[in-house]
C-alpha cells in the first residue's frame, strides 16, 4: 500500500504514533537527531548526528540532502558537495538551481557537474509496453495476481472494493463484485496454486468509493475459493483504537499468507488452515511494511518499510536485521517487491522520480550487493504500485491513481493518460 512518511518532515509522527518504550531504537534516534536539528543552535552537532544517522540508515536521500543543508550553513563546502554528489548518484530528483540554499555555489564547476548528474540519472527509462487499459479510470488497482489455469490476471481495487479477472486476450470482467463481505476496499492479492485459492487483504479506508463508514481502521484477510468465488473464511485483525490497512500480502510455498500492516506496522502470519492471525511482530515494530518476500529457507521474510530500507525478518526469533546495502541506492519508498532468480524486483513509488529497480541479493540475502534501474519516470508508469512476476516477465499496475488522492482519501481530480493500465516489463539478467 502506498504511504509518503518523509523522513526528517515527520520525525513528530516517527515518534509519538506510539509510545517510546515500543518505538524501535533506530526510532528513537532519528527523533532525536530531528529534535537536536530543530534549534540552530545545534548546528555542528546536528550535522554530526545526521552524519551517525546517515551510517546507520543509508538508504534515505532526505538524510542526504539535510546534511548538505546543513553543511551549507557551516560554511563547509566540501562538505555539501560530497552529500549532493551521493544524492546524485541515488537518481533522485532534485531542483538544486531553485534550492536558495545552494545561491553561493551556482555556477562553480563542482556544483554544474552535480546538477548535470542529477539530470542523467532522472531522465526517464521505458522498457515497458502496455498489455491492458482498465475501463474505469477510478478503479484505483492495488492488487494484482497470476492465475495460471485460466491464464488471466485478477485484479484488486481499492476505491470500488471489487476483483476483477483480466484474460491474456485483455479481455475484463468483474469476478467477485462486492462479494467479500464486508465491502472494504481490496488492496492485496496472492494466488495458492496449489489449493486453488485466492487470499484477498481488504481495509475501510477513505478511498473506497462511499467513504469506510464506521468500519474505518479495520482491515481482514479473506479467503477464497479461486475457482467459485466463494468465501472461505475471513481473518479479521482485531479491532483497536488505531488505524491498521493489511495492504500486502505474500504466500509461501508451503501455503502460509505473510501479511503487513502499512498503518499500524505490525507483521502478521496465517497458515493454511487458520482460524486467526498470528503476530509475528507487533504494532511499530516499522514505520510502514509493505509487501513481504518468504525466502525459501522457511525462516525469513524480506520486508520493505517504507521509510527505511529493507529488513530480513526471522519468523522464529521474532527479530529484525536490515539488510546491508550500497550507498548510492536509495531503499526507500518501496510499496511492491518480488523475488526473481536470487535477486529482487522492487516498485518505488515514494521517490521521484517513481522507477522499477532490480537488487542483487548476497548469497545469504543478507545484503543488497548491486542495483539497477529497469524503468523510470515514463508516462505510462505514473504511480505504479504491484506486480506479479511469470516466466521471467513482469507485469505491474501503472498510473495506479494514488496520486489522485486528496488529503480526505477521495480521488479530486481527472485521471491522467487515460486510467490505470498494466505494463508488461521483460526481465533479463
Amino acid at each position: 500500500m502506498r504511504q509518503a512518511p518523509r523522513l526528517l518532515a515527520v520525525v513528530a509522527v516517527l515518534a509519538m504514533a506510539r509510545p517510546a518504550s515500543a518505538l524501535p531504537e533506530w526510532r528513537l534516534r532519528y527523533a532525536s537527531v530531528g529534535r537536536l536539528c530543530q534549534d540552530p543552535r545545534n548546528t555542528r552537532d546536528c550535522l554530526d548526528s545526521l552524519n551517525a544517522l546517515r551510517a546507520e540508515i543509508p538508504g534515505h536521500p532526505s538524510i542526504l540532502s539535510a546534511i548538505a543543508h546543513t553543511a551549507m550553513r557551516l560554511g563547509d563546502t566540501s562538505a555539501v558537495l560530497r552529500a549532493l554528489q551521493s544524492y546524485a548518484a541515488m537518481g533522485m530528483q532534485k531542483d538544486l538551481l531553485a534550492d536558495t540554499a545552494y545561491v553561493a555555489l551556482r555556477g562553480t564547476p563542482p556544483f554544474e557537474t552535480i546538477v548535470r548528474s542529477i539530470a542523467e540519472h532522472t531522465a526517464p527509462v521505458v522498457r515497458t509496453r502496455e498489455v491492458h487499459r482498465f475501463r474505469d479510470p477510478d478503479l484505483m488497482p492495488e492488487g494484482i495476481a497470476w492465475d495460471s489455469r485460466r491464464r488471466a490476471w485478477l485484479i484488486g481495487s481499492v476505491h470500488r472494493g471489487t476483483i476483477s479477472i483480466v484474460n491474456a486476450e485483455g479481455e475484463e470482467r468483474v469476478a467477485f463484485a462486492k462479494a467479500p463481505r464486508p465491502h472494504w476496499g481490496v488492496f492485496a492479492l496472492a494466488v495458492d496454486p496449489k489449493r486453488r485459492l485466492l487470499w484477498a487483504s481488504i481495509a475501510a479506508t477513505a478511498e473506497l468509493e462511499g467513504g469506510a463508514g464506521a468500519d474505518s481502521g479495520r482491515t481482514a484477510l479473506l479467503c477464497l475459493d479461486l475457482d467459485g468465488g466463494k468465501l472461505v473464511r475471513m481473518l479479521e485483525l482485531p479491532p483497536d483504537s488505531s488505524a491498521h490497512v493489511l495492504g500486502d500480502l505474500a504466500v509461501a510455498p508451503d501455503g502460509t499468507v505473510y501479511l503487513t500492516d502499512s498503518e499500524g506496522g505490525g507483521v502478521y502470519r496465517a497458515r493454511p488452515d487458520a482460524t486467526a492471525l498470528e503476530t509475528l511482530l507487533p504494532p511499530g515494530s516499522f514505520v510502514s511494511p509493505q509487501t513481504p518476500v518468504p525466502l525459501i529457507d522457511g525462516r525469513h521474510v524480506l520486508v520493505p518499510d517504507y521509510a527505511r530500507g529493507i529488513a530480513s525478518v526471522d519468523v522464529e526469533r521474532r527479530s529484525i536485521t536490515w539488510l546491508n546495502q550500497p550507498g548510492d541506492l536509495a531503499a526507500v519508498g518501496i510499496d511492491g517487491l518480488y523475488p526473481w532468480q536470487g535477486r529482487l524486483i522492487a516498485i518505488q513509488n515514494g521517490v521521484l522520480p517513481h522507477r522499477v529497480v532490480e537488487l542483487a541479493l548476497d548469497a545469504r540475502a543478507e545484503a543488497i550487493v548491486g542495483w539497477r534501474v529497469l524503468e523510470q519516470g515514463s508516462p505510462s508508469l505514473g504511480e505504479p504500485n504491484h506486480a506479479v512476476i511469470v516466466r521471467d516477465v513482469l507485469t505491474l499496475i501503472g498510473n495506479s491513481g494514488w496520486d489522485r488522492v486528496g488529503e480526505d482519501g477521495q480521488l479530486t481530480s481527472a485521471a491522467p493518460g487515460g486510467g490505470p493500465v498494466l505494463l508488461r516489463l521483460p526481465l533479463s539478467k
